[in-house]
């Protein structure tokens, strides 16, 4: 009999129950594989979410720092205007650093930290 249901006189499992018994293993190891693929998203996800507009990164900026040295702390360029760059978590935490023409911070400001 080519085609078994798992019940032929010989003892085989027959073609539908290994299958069965495939598609279960693969599941199994799909749900075995997911379980640290989904705590790895969520970190990243977790990390993403944190913003570098901060009462502690605010204190880093001091006096005479320059652009590059600004950008390290934020982790890469703000919004420019005018000798101004701005960095943004949302519309309620803001932090701006003013440069001088040798574009070094002159003053910095922040709304809602």
């Amino acid at each position: 009999m080519p085609f078994s249901t798992g019940n032929s006189s010989d003892g085989s499992a027959g073609i539908l129950a290994v299958a069965k018994r495939r598609r279960l293993g693969a599941f199994q190891r799909l749900t075995v594989l997911r379980k640290p693929l989904f705590r790895v998203l969520l970190m990243v996800a977790a990390l993403g979410c944190s913003s570098p507009v901060t009462q502690e990164n605010y204190e880093k900026i001091q006096n005479g720092m320059t652009l590059p040295e600004v950008e390290a702390i934020f982790g890469g360029p703000g919004k420019s205007y005018q000798g101004m760059k701005t960095w943004s978590n949302g519309p309620d935490k803001t932090i701006t650093v003013i440069f001088d023409d040798r574009g070094l911070v002159v003053e910095k400001s922040r709304e809602g930290l």
